[in-house]
């Protein structure tokens, strides 16, 4: 930096002639400049005796007046005022800035001295390695090689692999000896599962009679399931016919019956296999329901017949009830086709050998119209003591129709046997007319005429 000092007078924060930025005292009347020192005292007048020179250095301060500078510190002062920074504070960090860089810059001497003898040094460091390295390291691998051959040496009993082999065979004896006795041990992991095992093959030994018995009683279900299954196959072929002889029944009525069997009903049960909805025109618009039942096993009691005719009433909210049973064997039928019973309730018999739906077809009418007379009467159901002469000729109608049928069936089996026996013979007698014929065109004359007239 050069500085120099100018004669023309400058103003406090203003430009000379040359355009160059001035500073000047604090006290503008030539009073002396005053500044803090650095040691906390009191500045002492700048002008004091030293009126002439633009730098006066004092014990512990600089007193700078009437001083000019150019280039940098100009151009830096600018951007600083233009920054809106104060002019005297920005001079006074431009000068703490520039003394800390003369303070130290005799350092640099020094520092460049000893990177230059640091340079040397590692140069010859380097020359050293380059030229001693490689022969040492060449030297020392030898003497590495030798010392290695001689513990690797596989034939050798002191090499490592002979002592490492000891080594580990003594280790494996010694841990298999801590295995074997910490196995058998009586509070060992054998003993422990010796006596686990123990207790649950006592438990087994115990559930065994049960596991027999289970086994047992598996087989027996499984039997009665088969047995149940074939049941159930039998039971819907027979409900099948049921169905169609109701239907046929009620069909002139125009009634309305539904399969309900696989149905849950009101009891959420599924007691009640068909439902026959009455026509609303014979009702009075009224819902009017009658509920069929069939049970296809043997000796049902009157008992038994009522619980299985209240559970489906109730079930499908029926008016009356009809329970179809395969065979007259128990109380409920007596023996008879049909009886009725009080309740609105009747049993019929449908034979599953013999299927004859006359008994059918007149228990499903007269059940229809015991339904209708208690929605007629406003009772729940029919007396039937007004009723028993006519029921009695009803039931003696329908056995007589029974035997009747029964007869016809005989007699058409008669006349079966009659007729398959007139087909024979006339069949018997056209094969020999038949053979006749044949034997008449292979025969001569004279021999069929000795035949026909054997005494002649």
């Amino acid at each position: 930096m050069t500085n120099k000092t100018m004669t023309n007078k400058t103003t406090r924060n203003g430009r000379n002639g040359n355009g160059a930025t001035t500073t000047s005292s604090p006290a503008a009347n030539g009073s002396a400049a005053s500044s803090k020192a650095t040691n906390g005292h009191a500045a002492k007048s700048a002008t004091s005796g030293h009126a002439a020179a633009p730098v006066v250095l004092g014990d512990a301060y600089l007193a700078i007046n009437q001083f000019a500078v150019y280039g940098a510190p100009v151009d830096a002062a600018r951007e600083c005022v233009e920054r809106g920074e104060d002019l005297e504070v920005s001079v006074r960090r431009m000068l703490d800035i520039g003394a800390a860089l003369v303070q130290h810059g005799g350092n640099q001497a020094t520092l460049d001295s000893v990177r230059s003898e640091v340079d040397r040094l590692v140069e010859t460091v380097s020359l050293t390695v380059a030229e001693n390295l490689p022969r040492s390291v060449k030297e020392q691998l030898a003497g590495f090689r030798e010392v290695l051959g001689a513990y690797m040496d596989a034939g050798r009993a002191e090499s490592v692999q002979r002592q490492l082999e000891k080594i580990m065979q003594a280790g494996a004896r010694s841990q298999r000896q801590e295995v074997t006795k910490a196995l058998l041990d009586e509070h060992g992991p054998f003993a422990v599962l010796k006596a686990d095992l123990d207790g649950r093959l006592k438990a087994v030994g115990e559930l065994l009679p049960h596991v027999v018995a289970l086994k047992e009683q598996l087989s027996a279900a499984e039997r009665v399931h088969a047995e149940h299954e074939r049941g159930t196959a039998k039971g819907t072929d027979y409900e099948q016919t049921v169905g169609e002889t109701l239907a046929q029944s009620l069909a002139p009525f125009r009634d309305t019956v539904e399969h309900v069997g696989t149905e849950l009903g009101a009891d959420r049960n599924r007691c009640g296999d068909y439902v026959a909805t009455l026509n609303p025109a014979t009702t009075g618009g009224a819902d009017v329901r009658v509920v069929v039942e069939c049970k296809a096993r043997p000796r049902i009691g009157v008992r038994a017949a009522m619980t299985e005719l209240e559970k489906a009433m109730g079930n499908r909210e029926a008016t009356a009830g009809l329970l179809v049973l395969d065979n007259a064997d128990g109380t409920a039928l007596g023996g008879l086709s049909l009886r009725a019973y009080p309740g609105n309730r009747v049993v019929v018999l449908l034979d599953r050998g013999k299927p004859e739906p006359l008994a059918l077809e007149i228990a499903c009418q007269l059940v229809r119209e015991l339904a209708l007379a208690s929605v007629r009467s406003e009772e729940h159901s029919v007396d039937l003591s007004t009723l028993e002469s006519d029921l009695a000729c009803l039931t003696d109608a329908v056995e007589k129709a029974k035997a009747i049928a029964s007869g016809v069936k005989v007699a058409r089996r008669g006349i079966q046997n009659i007729e398959d026996a007139y087909a024979r013979l006339r069949s018997d007698a056209t094969d020999a007319l038949a053979q006749m014929a044949r034997r008449l065109r292979e025969a001569p004359t004279e021999d069929v005429a000795d035949e026909l007239n054997p005494g002649g």
